[in-house]
Order: C-alpha cells, then structure tokens, then sequence
C-alpha cells in the first residue's frame, strides 16, 4: 500500500540519490520521491510510478519552495551529467543497459518528471525555471564521488535538450537516430499505432511550434505515416540545432542501430564522451555479456543484433507502401533525408 508522508526535512534530500523524484505536483507545488537503492535504479525498466522498483513503498512529499531555499543555500558542486536523448525504436534502452554495467555509471532511465517538465505550457516562466533547475540538481546527485550519472530520457523530452546543456557546461549528450524507414514502420505496427503514435504526434506538434521548418503543418490532416514522419523529422530538426549550437566535445550524434551492431564502438565512443572511466578489457568483457542476446525491455526474451535486422526487414517488407507515403510527405516538403541521416557519426572506426 502505498503511503503519503509530508516531509519538512529536506537536507538529507540535497545528497543522496536515495530519495528520487518520481512525479512533481505542479499545482500544489510538491514533490514526490521514493527511496531506491543503487540495485533498484537497475532493476526499474524506466523510472515512471508504474515501472520504478522502489525499496518501500512509501511516497514522501516535500514542498518545493523548501526545496528550493535548501538548494539555493548549498553551494555544493555536482558532477555534470551524460544525457542520452533519441528518436525512439533506436535502441536507447539497450545503450542504458550497457552503461549500467558500469560499477561507476548511476544510469536513470526516463524519469518521469522530466518528461513532465518537457510537456509544460509555460516553459519560458520563471516557475518553469525554478523546477528545472532544482530537478537537473536532485538528479545529479551519485551513490560515491567517483560516480557518473547518465540519464536517458523519453523521446518526448527531446525538447529540453538544449536547456540541459546550456544549464551546465560540463553536461554531455547522446543523440541516438535511426532511419527515416525504420522509424516509420516502426510506428505502423498496431499495438503502437493505436496507442502511442497518436501521443507521440501531440508532443510533435507542441515542439513543431517552435521550429520554422515546420510551420503549416496540420497535424490533424496527417495519415499515420506521415504522423510517423512528422515526429522523426521533428526529433532530427532538434537534433540538427544541437549540433549547431555545440560541437563534439559535448554531443555526439549517432545510429542507434550500431549499439546492437557495433556495441564496443558505441560504448568508447559513449563513454569517452561522458568522462566514464573503465578499461578495454572492462568495455569488452561488457558487450560479450547476455545483454547482446536478449532483448532490453525484456530479459527473458531472446534478442540480438541478427533478430532485431530480421524484424526491421519483415516490418520494412510489410509497410513498404505505407511508409514510402510517410518519406514521400517529408520529400515534397523540400527537405533532404539522407543530409538528416548523415548526421550520424559512425563508431565502426573508434
């Protein structure tokens, strides 16, 4: 049973990763955390209140202007935090999965409250700005000094990304794609079609509103396989500012089919940029694991990088004409597919 504590006490909040901000209560002003265990953060799928694997269970509230005056009065440093943002169906969860290998890495898989933060209207207020700065703080926070906090976020938080690394100079990102194809047909499958294709194009809209390129797109008048279109091109135009706002020492773009396909590449390129430290042997002793065999979200389920290519053709084969609509729509739109594409950086090499 799930219990509601207020808590007055914030100090020990500031520390440790111990308390988690699972959810914020925008219109009370409160946050509500759980307690978790390093083992906890691992075995949670992704930290949402339906998925995290807290240690009690017990729902603590602070009051955020408590919060706030705690933090604002601790001039502690944190260490700058590995983001890993994605276009969805690019093998995000999979890379998260290697890095929390890593004794050193404390990975937090799509926190739920910054996917909150993401979504909200009033992004340029100050009260926007009080919540995210203090939530990049809690979730900065580590286990051991020598610790590196990585957190990959929900596709509908791409938004923020380049919030996360204007905040702090040390933050670093991820970018993981996939193909304009593949994301398409991945989203024509009718368990996702029906339920999150909708949701996801909502999100693609709201971010839509800010990027020049796509203005006069009504959404509402899409098929599904250009809903699927409108929200790869929108994820790559985010992408796209990125790079331009920042250069390799701080985000690297790459094809999320290479962490199945080439997972040592990926993770010295991955690591190298976060500052993760760990030797060779440790990297490949890593990838020779049963992470490589079995799928991400479902460990019982046998997976690897051969199965997940035989899915993608069967998909592919299956929405060929469906999808060529969706491209077709991105196409007449004047924009360049592959130079989108092409922003990744290969790892084959590394």
């Amino acid at each position: 049973m799930i219990q509601r504590l207020l808590r007055t006490d914030v100090q020990d909040i500031l520390f440790s990763p111990t308390y988690y901000p699972v959810l914020g209560d925008f219109e009370r002003r409160e946050v509500v955390f759980v307690e978790m265990s390093r083992e906890s953060y691992h075995d949670s799928l992704f930290l949402d209140l339906s998925r995290i694997r807290p240690i009690r269970p017990h729902h603590y509230y602070y009051r955020l202007d408590d919060l706030l005056l705690a933090a604002y009065s601790d001039p502690s440093p944190r260490p700058g935090i590995h983001y890993i943002l994605h276009t969805a169906f690019c093998c995000s969860t999979l890379l998260a999965r290697y890095l929390e290998m890593i004794s050193s890495c404390l990975v937090l898989k799509e926190p739920r409250i910054l996917t909150q933060l993401a979504l909200a209207s009033d992004r340029k207020s100050v009260e926007w700005s009080e919540w995210f700065k203090l939530l990049v703080m809690l979730l900065g926070r580590v286990f051991n000094p020598s610790d590196t906090v990585v957190v990959k976020l929900h596709d509908r938080g791409n938004s923020i990304g380049l919030d996360l690394l204007m905040h702090d100079s040390r933050a670093t990102l991820t970018f993981l794609t996939g193909s304009l194809k593949h994301s398409i047909v991945s989203f024509l499958k009718p368990e996702r079609r029906s339920r999150w294709l909708p949701i996801r194009k909502r999100a693609a809209a709201k971010d839509g509103v800010n990027i020049p390129e796509l203005e006069g797109v009504k959404v509402d008048e899409l098929t599904d396989a250009q809903s699927a279109a409108f929200i790869w091109l929108t994820n790559m135009l985010l992408c796209s500012r990125l790079r331009s706002r920042f250069d390799s020492s701080r985000i690297i773009i790459l094809d999320g089919h290479e962490v199945a396909s080439s997972p040592l590449g990926t993770l010295r390129a991955v690591t190298q940029l976060g500052g993760i430290l760990l030797r060779e042997q440790e990297l490949e002793k890593i990838v020779a694991g049963p992470l490589a065999r079995r799928h991400s979200k479902d460990s019982s389920r046998p997976y690897d990088a051969e199965a997940r290519r035989e899915e993608i053709a069967a998909m592919e084969a299956h929405f060929c004409d469906e999808a060529a609509g969706g491209i077709r729509w991105v196409t007449d739109r004047g924009f360049d597919v592959e130079a989108l594409q092409n922003m990744c950086q290969t790892t084959q090499s590394r």
